[in-house]
C-alpha cells in the first residue's frame, strides 16, 4: 500500500501536470503561428530572427509540443522530466528581443522552477523556502513588493511557484485590455506568525458571466486543489 506522502506525490503531480500543460498551451500556439510561412501577423517578430534563432524557435516548439502531448497522455509531471531540463537549460532569453525573450524567458524560467519540484520532493515534500522563490514565476508577469520580506523563510513545496505562475498567466489572458497597458502587483506583509501574498491587477477580467463560470469550475479549481494539497505551514 503506497503510504500517505507518496499519494501526496502522486495527486500533486497529477495537478501540477494539468497546471504545466495549461501554462504552456499559449505560447506553444502563438510559437506555432509565428512560424507559419503565411503567417500575416507576426507577434514575436519572427521576421527579424536570423536562420540561428529560427532554428532554436522550432527546437522549441518541438519540445513544448513533444511535452504537452506527453502530458495530455501521461497526466504526470514527472514523465516530462528530460524535456523539462533541456526546456530550462538550453535556451538563453538574452539572445531575443521584446516579446520573444519574454516568451522565452517564460518558459525557461517555468520549466527550471517546476525541475527543481521535482528534483526537491524526491527527498522529502515540505522543506524551507524563501518566499522569493515561491513567487518567482509571476515577476515574469509584474511588480513584487516584498517590503524587505524575500530572503524569509517559509515550510512549504516548491511546486507552489506554479500557482504564481498560473495566476499571473491567467491575469494576462483574460485581463488584457488590448492597449498593453494590462499591468498586475504583487504584495508579501508580514501577519503575525504567518505572511499574506496580496496579488491584484488592473484588467477587463471576464465580463461574460458564463465565461466567468468556466473559467472558474476548469482554472481555479486546480489551482486551489494544488494549493491545499501541497504541504506547507
Amino acid at each position: 500500500m503506497a503510504s500517505k506522502e507518496d499519494a501526496t506525490r502522486t495527486k500533486t503531480g497529477e495537478l501540477l501536470a494539468k497546471i504545466f500543460r495549461h501554462d504552456i498551451g499559449a505560447p506553444l500556439q502563438l510559437i506555432e503561428a509565428s512560424l507559419e510561412l503565411d503567417n500575416s501577423v507576426d507577434v514575436l517578430g519572427v521576421e527579424d530572427l536570423n536562420q540561428q534563432r529560427k532554428d532554436e524557435l522550432e527546437e522549441i516548439k518541438t519540445f513544448l509540443d513533444a511535452t504537452y502531448q506527453r502530458l495530455n497522455e501521461v497526466g504526470e509531471i514527472r514523465s516530462v522530466e528530460e524535456e523539462l531540463e533541456h526546456l530550462a537549460t538550453d535556451f538563453d532569453s538574452t539572445a531575443y528581443e521584446g516579446t520573444m525573450a519574454e516568451y522565452v524567458g517564460r518558459i525557461s524560467g517555468l520549466s527550471s522552477n517546476v525541475h527543481d519540484y521535482i528534483n526537491s520532493t524526491e527527498t522529502e515534500l515540505e522543506q524551507e523556502l524563501k518566499i522569493e522563490s515561491v513567487l518567482s514565476p509571476l515577476e515574469n508577469y509584474g511588480e513584487i513588493s516584498y517590503n524587505d520580506l524575500s530572503s524569509e523563510l517559509v515550510y512549504g513545496d516548491q511546486g507552489l511557484c506554479m500557482v504564481a505562475n498560473t495566476i499571473g498567466l491567467n491575469a494576462m489572458e483574460h485581463g488584457d485590455r488590448g492597449d498593453g497597458e494590462t499591468e498586475i502587483w504583487a504584495e508579501v506583509s508580514e501577519e503575525d506568525e504567518s505572511y499574506q501574498i496580496d496579488i491584484w491587477d488592473n484588467g477587463l477580467g471576464i465580463e461574460d458571466e458564463k465565461d466567468q463560470e468556466k473559467y472558474l469550475k476548469k482554472e481555479m479549481v486546480i489551482i486551489r486543489a494544488l494549493g491545499s494539497t501541497l504541504p506547507g505551514k
